[in-house]
């Protein structure tokens, strides 16, 4: 177990022992959610926030949600029984359509969309619009006894953990809260997400399991930090690959919940026709977003190695695509500080824009992102830069990627694989190490995962038959 693990994990057990009304709001377990949130604050080094700005901004949010909870008694009901899934990302609703295009296939009801986070920005139903009056009043309650309680009951807890816990615990409550009204009008036959490491990988199954719906997680990436995973609570989690399941065992996942399926994001890839050629004079930057191990300063790194690449293959252009993730205008703003070497023109193009990026591209520039594995499949070659040493993974050891450390080293390695033989050569060693992290190549995997919630949903039927 790590220390930032460790550490939120002793937090919540002393919260539990002194304020154990605190951790729950319906019957439904709030803790595993709120030691997550109290991991990354360690893990990340996360300052502590104002108090009293958290206090107004969790009155808003609640009396928002009371607003929409009272309105919501006069909108028609949903149907019944059909599956629900919870996404956070746009992109995830790619991989949705695929999985429900089998579904109906199959004759089941496809998955019901409910969105959080960057994608209920973009509208559609928001998860934020199911509460309803009968929480109401437990919501409120939780609120003013966080006011009244959290600050003594946290006395003792590292800086600025109880910061972060006032901030949190609330908005955890109210999505609790507001899952569960769903959960409860709506019966779903399993509730799913994309999230392993999140507070939702918490949350969902802590919802589930009271109200007895199975629950899933579909991998949305790679699985790549044991340590976010522990604590992970879904019935299922399905992952891409061996390698994958591997590290949710070392999370202490029990093997029994582990479900190798591939990566539904990358079955329409499977089949993209013949590699890319060398006539192109595109590199692809694709950025990550600053989390974990990937820094700020590290995202700016290695942008200037991915500048360094271009220059090498100069006249050429290089392609920066932001993370889906990111906070809009983040590598936009790193990319305006860095003037392009002589030959290359710069632009960013729009989150999600990857696998036409890489159409034809030849290059791939990133630091340790699964796009290396869409960059395989599409035949670009790819540089990984890791400027301090302290990527997750190394997918350079397996030849999946060159590895770099800086720009000169970027601008060598853009070179070699610029020659045919290098070019074919490193292709190879890539395609050949793909299955242990993306599991079968068969483009089938959109069809496991349906196939999985059927299984679920069969095993949730027949036990409220028996009941």
């Amino acid at each position: 177990m790590s220390e930032a693990r460790a550490i939120a994990r002793r937090a919540v057990a002393e919260l539990a022992s002194r304020e154990p009304g605190l951790l729950q709001i319906d019957g439904i377990d709030l803790g595993t959610a709120l030691e997550q949130q109290l991991f990354f604050a360690v893990r990340d080094g996360r300052a502590a926030p104002s108090s009293s700005r958290a206090r107004l901004a969790g009155i808003g949010r609640l009396a928002g949600a009371s607003l929409v909870a009272v309105g919501n008694a006069l909108r028609a009901r949903r149907a019944r029984g059909a599956p629900v899934v919870l996404v956070r990302e746009v992109v995830h609703e790619e991989v949705v359509a695929a999985v429900n295009r089998h579904l109906v296939t199959f004759g089941s009801a496809p998955l019901a969309v409910v969105r959080v986070g960057r994608a209920a920005a973009r509208g559609g139903e928001r998860l934020v619009d199911q509460l309803d009056a009968r929480l109401l009043a437990a919501l409120w309650r939780h609120q003013l006894g966080s006011f009244r309680r959290l600050s003594s009951a946290t006395r003792g807890w590292p800086v600025p953990l109880g910061g972060v816990a006032a901030v949190e615990l609330p908005r955890i409550a109210l999505g609790a809260a507001a899952l569960a009204c769903l959960t409860r009008r709506r019966s779903p036959s399993v509730l799913v997400a994309f999230d392993e490491v999140g507070t939702w990988a918490r949350l969902l199954p802590a919802v589930a399991a009271r109200h007895r719906t199975p629950s899933l997680d579909l991998p949305h990436a790679e699985a790549a930090d044991p340590s976010a995973i522990a604590g992970a609570g879904y019935d299922r989690m399905a992952v891409y690959g061996p390698l994958a399941a591997a590290r949710l065992e070392e999370a202490g996942i029990d093997p029994r919940r582990i479900v190798v399926i591939g990566a539904p994001r990358f079955d329409a890839l499977m089949d993209a026709g013949p590699p890319a050629t060398a006539g192109s004079a595109r590199v692809v930057f694709a950025a990550q977003y600053v989390a974990g191990s990937m820094t700020a300063a590290g995202l700016e790194a290695c942008h200037r190695a991915a500048l360094a690449a271009a220059g090498a293959l100069a006249p050429s252009e290089l392609l920066v695509v932001p993370h889906p993730a990111e906070p809009p205008g983040t590598i936009a703003a790193i990319v305006a500080r860095h003037p392009a070497p002589p030959g290359v023109r710069v632009m960013v193009d729009r989150p999600g824009g990857l696998h036409e990026a890489l159409r034809g591209a030849r290059l791939l520039v990133t630091g340790w992102s699964n796009s290396i594995f869409e960059a395989v499949l599409l035949g670009v070659p790819s540089i990984a830069v890791d400027p301090d040493g302290s990527a997750p993974m190394d997918l350079a050891a397996e030849g999946l990627a060159t590895r770099v450390a800086s720009p000169d080293e970027a601008s060598r390695a853009a070179t070699t694989l610029d020659q045919p033989e290098a070019r074919a050569a490193a292709l190879a060693h890539a395609r050949a190490a793909l299955p242990r992290h993306l599991g079968p190549l068969d483009g089938r995997a959109a069809e496991r995962a349906a196939r999985l919630i059927l299984e679920l949903a069969a095993g949730s039927a027949a036990g409220a038959a028996a009941a």
